[in-house]
């Protein structure tokens, strides 16, 4: 943790996040060998088991056919000092691990979890199974495809923030150090290795600060389908919730996001995801860091998520100047954005399904937590 009515990832249904799983082939001419994976930004999975890898510094991203397809019948009960646990399995102390990234793999069930050892800086990506199980994924003969990213006008990618498979394609959102920093990557599927895709400048009205911005990238993305047409949300800091239109991501265009929510000041969003809440009406949740949290909290824990309905992410009524508020002032501006308080705490998060999440706290514990 992350979709087209032609072959899919996952398909939705009108205003909806619940997923199809469909055949789609993600790869079509890979390499075999050896994978070295010198830096990670963050990961992510497209259909049958292929993790993407996002990797800024070398401009690329991977997409690496792990095998691992096979659906578990287990169920993830909590693991105390998950992190603590990582570390001796890697051979090193808990203070010496960096938790980059984590994403459940819709195929199997299993956990992957992007890691730095903070005392010789490798970066590796542990799979850990219902049971407890945990081990490297395996990086020695493997089919992959490296996707390079071209550079921008004037630089080339120093960060990539988030990755999607949507649409038969693959999209990321990533930065330059150039003016126009904010940018969406695309590349066609299926892949080809070393086949390059299209990079593109982006532009959004931020709600907070009053006026269009080109630097800050999306932090987190997810699909979504609106009559028919797909598009990709994503949330930036301090914190709105933008969607852009795919069939906008075209050589020549001018992509422009419509600001649909304004979340409030002094947030980094972490994760996001939707799900069909127990009401039957679709939801998102997105985790936080709050910045402003000495300032002003919310909460116990500078980690928080907030939770909103969907259906405002529908429509072009109300959006950018006028998008929808959470706070009026410092009071609630709206029943239909909540703070999501299951989940202050929370350093990273993945979708399992409808009814729970994976969650990564501040204590170190791994824990599924009920859906609302």
């Amino acid at each position: 943790m992350r979709m087209n009515s032609l072959p899919v990832w996952c398909a939705f249904l009108a205003l909806s996040f619940s997923p199809l799983v469909v055949n789609a082939e993600v790869i079509s001419e890979s390499h075999t060998g050896d994978l070295e994976l010198k830096t990670i930004d963050v990961i992510n999975f497209a259909p049958d088991g292929v993790l993407l890898i996002g990797n800024g510094a070398k401009s690329e991203i991977i997409a690496l056919e792990t095998g691992d397809t096979k659906a578990s019948s287990s169920t993830f009960q909590k693991m105390p000092n998950f992190l603590a646990t990582l570390a001796e399995k890697i051979g090193v102390g808990e203070k010496d691990v960096a938790l980059i990234d984590m994403e459940v793999n819709p195929a199997s069930g299993k956990l992957y979890v992007a890691i730095r050892n903070q005392k010789n800086k490798a970066h590796l990506i542990i799979r850990v199974s219902p049971d407890g199980a945990m081990e490297p994924v395996p990086l020695t003969n493997v089919k992959y495809a490296r996707i390079p990213l071209p550079e921008g006008d004037k630089a080339p990618v120093s960060k990539i923030t988030d990755l999607l498979w949507i649409d038969n394609r693959l999209i990321a959102s990533a930065r330059c150090a150039e003016e126009f920093a904010s940018k969406i990557f695309s590349a066609d599927g299926p892949l080809k290795h070393d086949k390059a895709g299209s990079i593109y400048s982006a532009e959004t009205y931020h709600v907070a600060h009053r006026k269009w911005e080109t630097k800050a990238p999306m932090s987190v993305m997810i699909p979504f389908e609106e009559d028919g047409k797909h598009y990709i949300v994503g949330a930036f800091s301090c914190t709105p919730v933008v969607k852009y239109p795919i069939d906008s991501i075209q050589p020549g265009a001018k992509i422009k996001g419509i600001s649909m929510i304004e979340l409030g000041s002094g947030n980094r969003p972490l994760d996001m995801f939707g799900f069909s809440g127990k009401d039957g009406k679709s939801q998102v949740i997105t985790n936080t860091f709050r910045f402003h949290h000495e300032k002003r909290p919310y909460g116990p824990s500078p980690h928080l998520a907030f939770q909103f309905d969907q259906a405002l992410l529908d429509g072009s009524d109300g959006v950018n100047e006028n998008a929808t508020r959470r706070l009026d002032g410092s009071k609630p501006a709206t029943d239909k954005i909540r703070i999501a308080e299951p989940f202050h705490g929370v350093v990273h998060m993945s979708r399992i399904d409808d009814k729970s999440a994976l969650a990564i706290q501040e204590s170190g514990d791994l824990v599924a937590i009920a859906l609302p």
